[in-house]
């Protein structure tokens, strides 16, 4: 579920395929703005709690 996005005012709605993604699957999302500038809205974020400043599970980067 790799994906790059380079077009304006694209839509990203994960899971890709289905309503669920697998236990431990890794996707990466890269967003790429010649321009330099962008603005992220997220509708829903729900990312699983890391313990201090170690993230183990879920995460944004």
């Amino acid at each position: 579920c790799d994906v790059g996005i380079t077009a304006g005012n694209s839509q990203i709605t994960f899971p890709m395929s289905n309503d669920y993604y697998l236990y431990n699957d890794e996707c990466t999302l890269t967003i790429t703005n010649e321009n330099g500038c962008m603005m992220l809205f997220f509708t829903s974020l729900d990312i699983d709690e890391g313990l201090g400043d170690t993230c183990y599970n879920d995460y944004l980067m």
